[in-house]
């Protein structure tokens, strides 16, 4: 039996680009950054199969095949390497929901979702004659789905905000929590890992004017994030919870909502994200407020005169994701998350069902005609 050893082992700038003095490589090993063949001659270059990247400058070599106006067609992973991925360049096409709804006709594991309702109706309305998207996508109506270690670490933060504290269920959904990405050495080689999700024990309660921040409609949680210990130096990406709980209180005669928006990070969530690369914010988005009054109703559910309770309104749950300036990026629901994070979700979608099935006699016709 051989002995083992190291073939590569490789520390990288975040495009791929070697660091210097810390790396070892077998000469007999080419693979690389991502799983890529190093492209011999062009420095810190690897063969994509579509193209070849330089990881100096963060380029493409050659023009994308997806072409998009907002962006340069030698941008390489949207300039954001750290939670993007582009095996090929080509892409699945998803909703707001997380549901398959079109592809370019290349499938691989980039996916983006399409916002816009125009584009959404035009790619399903080709899925299901089995054709394929093609045309140029509006920056403004996509977002690149992040790296399926971002998604999953997002959910385990959310979930774990849902879970009551020592069994106390009237703590559940009322505390954060935090998980971080960060790089580590594995077996001598430099790769993302996810830390354990640090519960938070500060709780979202009936306020005194000391602890929150008032809002037009209500007071606004602002307890800071609890940083995991491996992530107080900095990381990849920083997820935390804002509390997705509500409580009501009284102040100068008026009824008020309590409640914590994850669109809206705190002065200390702002301050700590100047350490990280990535920063993300899951919960409720907007803060909570009380909608029109309705009339209360009895145990028949028949309106009771002269009667009303108010009732607040139902906020979307999403994960919202910044830089470390604290400028907004983009959102996905969380709906969303967890159908991009289930692998059975695409081939159980009955529109990729329909649209295998006629893409598949599309192509055996045409193969037949080419005999």
């Amino acid at each position: 039996m051989e002995s083992m050893s190291n073939l590569y082992a490789q520390d990288y700038f975040p495009f791929g680009s070697v660091m210097d003095g810390r790396s070892y490589n077998n000469e007999k090993y080419r693979f690389g950054f991502n799983g890529k063949e190093k492209e011999d001659g062009i420095g810190d270059g690897y063969d994509y199969g579509a193209r070849i990247s330089d990881n100096r400058l963060g380029r493409w070599l050659s023009l994308d095949p997806v072409i998009n106006p907002s962006w340069s067609s030698y941008t390489l992973l949207k300039n954001s390497p750290i939670c993007m991925i582009d095996p090929t360049g080509k892409t699945d096409f998803y909703n707001t929901a997380g549901e398959w709804i079109g592809t370019d006709g290349k499938l691989d594991d980039s996916r983006k979702i399409i916002t816009n309702l125009v584009i959404e109706k035009s790619m399903i309305k080709l899925s299901r004659k089995g054709k394929n998207y093609t045309e140029k996508l509006p920056d403004n109506d996509v977002v690149l789905v992040p790296i399926n270690l971002i998604i999953k670490a997002t959910l385990d933060v959310y979930k774990s905000m849902q879970e009551p504290i020592n069994g106390n269920e009237s703590t559940s959904g009322k505390h954060e929590a935090s998980t971080a990405i960060i790089n580590k050495d594995v077996n001598g080689v430099t790769t993302l890992v996810q830390t354990d999700v640090v519960v938070g024990t500060k709780l979202l309660k009936p306020p005194s004017r000391q602890n929150v921040q008032m809002e037009k409609n209500g007071f606004a949680y602002t307890v800071g994030v609890d940083v995991p210990e491996q992530a107080k130096k900095g990381s990849k990406v920083l997820i935390h919870g804002h509390p997705t709980a509500v409580e009501t209180a009284s102040f100068d005669g008026r009824d008020l909502v309590v409640s914590a928006a994850a669109d809206k990070p705190s002065p200390k969530d702002i301050d700590e994200f100047r350490n990280h690369d990535l920063n993300i914010i899951v919960g409720a988005t907007g803060y909570a407020e009380y909608g029109e009054p309705i009339p209360k109703t009895d145990a028949r559910g028949n309106p009771i005169p002269n009667s009303s309770q108010n009732v607040i309104t139902e906020r979307e749950h999403a994960a919202h994701f910044f830089d470390n300036k604290g400028k907004p990026l983009y959102d996905i629901a969380v709906k969303a998350l967890e159908n991009l994070n289930d692998g059975t979700h695409k081939e159980d979608n009955k529109l990729h069902g329909s649209y295998e099935k006629k893409k598949a006699k599309k192509d055996a016709k045409k193969a037949r005609t080419s005999k």
